[in-house]
C-alpha cells in the first residue's frame, strides 16, 4: 500500500491513498450491505437485479430507496427492502426480500422450513424458532402490509402466530418503526422474495409458489424465489468486484 501525507493551511495532513481498499462484510448481512451499497451507487443495475430476482417491471424511469435490515417489531426484521418508484406515473412497488443461507458446516433445506410449519399449522402447536422460519417471515411482511392500525386484531391469524402471551402482534410507537412503515405503505403491488442456498433443480419459484399456496396463509402470485448461485452471476458478469470479494470471503458459507 501506498500513501502520500499533503500539509494543510491549518497545520494537519491529509493521508492521500494508493492502493487497494477492501472491507469484507461476514455471512448474509454482508453480501445484503455489499449489494445495496453497489446498487446505491450505481443505480442503472437496479432494474437488472430485480429482473435477477425474477420480477418483470415495464421499462420506465424509476427511483429507487433501498432499506436495510429494518425491524417492524413484533412483525419481524426485513432483510432488504426495496421501494421503486415509477417517475412517471408516481407508482410504487415494494419488494420484501428474505435471506437465507446454509452456513459453513451447515444446510439449508427449503422443504424442512416448509414441513415446520405445515406440521405446526396441522397440529396448531406453536414450534420453537417460528419467526426464523423462511415462510413466516414472508407471512408476516403480507400480514404488516394487510393489517388496519397496525395490528393483526383484526385479522384472522392462526393462533400459532399470535405473540406468547396470546396478544396480536402490532407495530408499535418506535419512531424509526413507523417512518419506515410510512414509506413502504399504500404501495401499488408488493413481491415477496426469498433469495435462499436452493439451487434451481431441488425447488424453483413455481415450486415455491406451490408450498405458498398449500399453506394457504398469504397470495402465491407476487412470491419468488432466487438462488444466491443465481444473485452471484449477475454481480460477476457486471463486473462489481466489492461484492464478489464479499462472496469470495464468504465462500461455503452462503450457499
Amino acid at each position: 500500500m501506498l500513501y502520500n501525507i499533503y500539509n494543510c493551511p491549518e497545520g494537519h495532513s491529509i493521508l492521500s491513498f494508493k492502493g487497494y481498499k477492501m472491507i469484507h462484510g461476514y455471512s448474509e448481512r454482508g453480501i445484503v450491505n455489499s449489494i445495496a451499497y453497489f446498487l446505491d451507487a450505481n443505480s442503472l443495475y437496479v432494474y437488472d437485479f430485480v429482473t435477477t430476482l425474477g420480477i418483470s417491471l415495464p421499462k420506465f424511469e424509476y427511483n429507487y430507496t433501498f432499506i436495510i435490515e429494518q425491524s417492524f417489531s413484533d412483525f419481524g426484521d426485513s432483510d432488504l427492502i426495496i421501494i421503486i418508484k415509477n417517475n412517471t406515473n408516481d407508482e410504487k412497488i415494494v419488494l420484501f426480500i428474505e435471506c437465507k443461507i446454509k452456513t459453513y458446516q451447515g444446510s439449508f433445506k427449503i422443504l424442512s422450513e416448509f414441513n415446520k410449519i405445515s406440521n405446526a399449522l396441522t397440529t396448531s402447536k406453536k414450534i420453537k424458532g417460528i419467526s426464523s422460519n423462511l415462510f413466516v417471515q414472508l407471512y408476516y411482511k403480507y400480514l404488516l402490509i394487510k393489517t388496519s392500525d397496525n395490528s393483526d386484531k383484526d385479522m384472522s391469524v392462526n393462533s400459532i402466530f399470535k405473540k406468547n402471551n396470546g396478544n396480536s402482534r402490532v407495530l408499535g410507537n418506535n419512531k424509526i418503526v413507523t417512518d419506515a412503515f410510512n414509506k413502504i405503505k399504500d404501495a401499488n403491488d408488493y413481491y415477496y422474495v426469498a433469495i435462499t442456498p436452493t439451487a434451481p433443480d431441488e425447488m424453483d419459484t413455481n415450486g415455491f409458489r406451490c408450498k405458498i399456496k398449500e399453506l394457504n396463509l398469504m397470495p402465491w402470485e407476487n412470491t419468488y424465489l432466487c438462488y444466491w448461485g443465481k444473485v452471484k452471476e449477475f454481480f460477476d458478469t457486471i463486473g462489481a468486484n466489492k461484492v464478489k470479494e464479499v462472496f469470495d470471503y464468504n465462500y461455503r458459507q452462503i450457499y
